[in-house]
């Protein structure tokens, strides 16, 4: 009875085990197939990264024959070019002979025109280099006639050369009379030494900003030959003191010199051919007396060639009151120039143009005659040979 109720239990036994083993072997064919399926993936993965790689490789492939199939054909292209030009060469050098003479020619003409070029541009540096040395040389004179102080400027006078007129001026909203025309101070600069004017030249009004010490400002005046200038040699605040530097004579004074000049020369043309002075007698010259603070100096002319100089502001019109060394001198009217503040007489004293300067309010006019006033303490002496003032 014992062994018999032992086998049910067995074969139960036995059952579980069969199921246990058919359970095992499902799990590891289930985990097998899993595996399988990823290993497929990534194979197929790996295979669609291998036909890009080679799809791109062909690419590069493809262009790479491109481009030696286009190197290629340049090759030939050049092989061909340079054929073309060996083919011509030779036939250059089969003509060459016959087209020697020509050309030989055409050289000489262009080797002329190089020479002739050569020739002007050579002319033209000799006239360039000539211009700089003229305008060192202007330069040069400017620079040297700036006086930087009194003494200098009295040196400058003694040359006869120009006139010279000093100016000291405060900032102020008037003008002051200087030489030949107005000036006004309207702002100095002690410390960084530079002065703002203002000119009245013929009724007009000009404005000179930033002028430096010792720089010379230059301008032309309507009747004057040579530029007037201004320099200043002293800046303090709000004063300045320099000078004004004006041509001796106007434009219309040199000009009715050198008709008088040629007048003269007709004249004495004129004498010779008609006889024309009475009796053959020499005219009788006017004769000045030298003031007798210059009668020393002047000695010293004796027996030289000398010309007379005296300017258009020390011969006036005559006025009641006069100086020692003023005398009175009676001149034929031949022009009268009306300048505005002024007015210019020219007339003829034995043959020689002179200037006077008279108040506009003097009534006179061509062909009248006229007493004027010449303050001989003003003439001057000039030396013909050396062309100073004595």
């Amino acid at each position: 009875m014992e062994d018999f109720d032992s086998l049910p239990h067995e074969k139960a036994q036995n059952r579980v085990a069969i199921y246990a083993v058919i359970a095992a072997l499902c799990l590891g064919l289930g985990g097998y197939a899993v595996y399988e399926h990823h290993t497929a993936q990534n194979l197929a993965a790996s295979n669609v990264q291998a036909t890009t790689a080679l799809n791109a490789t062909q690419s590069q492939l493809s262009d790479l024959s491109a481009k030696v199939n286009s190197l290629a054909a340049k090759n030939a292209a050049q092989e061909a070019a340079a054929a073309q030009a060996a083919q011509a060469a030779q036939a250059a050098a089969a003509l060459r002979p016959a087209a020697g003479h020509r050309l030989d020619s055409r050289y000489k003409k262009i080797q002329a025109e190089l020479d002739a070029q050569g020739k002007a541009i050579e002319q033209a540096q000799n006239d360039l280099t000539s211009t700089q040395g003229d305008l060192v040389n202007t330069r040069t004179e400017l620079t040297g006639s700036i006086a930087h102080t009194h003494d200098e400027l009295v040196l400058l006078q003694k040359r006869g050369e120009r006139n010279y007129t000093e100016f000291d001026l405060a900032k102020s909203k008037e003008f002051k009379h200087a030489g030949p025309f107005e000036l006004r101070l309207k702002k100095a600069d002690g410390k960084h030494q530079f002065a703002d004017m203002e000119l009245m030249v013929d009724d007009r009004h000009l404005s000179q900003k930033h002028v430096n010490l010792y720089q010379p400002v230059m301008f032309y005046t309507p009747d004057s030959p040579q530029p007037v200038e201004v320099v200043i040699n002293d800046i303090s605040k709000d004063h300045i003191h320099g000078y004004v530097s004006a041509s001796k004579y106007r434009q219309s004074e040199l000009a009715s010199m050198s008709n008088a000049t040629e007048n003269a020369a007709q004249g004495t043309g004129q004498d010779q051919g008609g006889a024309a002075n009475k009796d053959d007698q020499p005219v009788q010259r006017e004769k000045l007396p030298v003031p007798q603070a210059r009668v020393e100096r002047y000695g010293r002319a004796k027996g030289r060639k000398i010309t007379f100089g005296l300017r258009p502001e020390h011969l006036t019109e005559t006025h009641a009151s006069e100086k020692p060394g003023v005398v009175h001198i009676e001149a034929n009217v031949d022009v009268v120039e009306p300048m505005g503040m002024e007015t210019m007489i020219h007339f003829f004293a034995d043959g020689v143009p002179l200037c006077a300067r008279v108040d506009p309010a003097v009534q006179t006019g061509p062909g009248d005659k006229l007493m004027l006033a010449a303050d001989l303490n003003h003439m001057h002496l000039i030396d013909d040979e050396s062309g100073r003032v004595i």
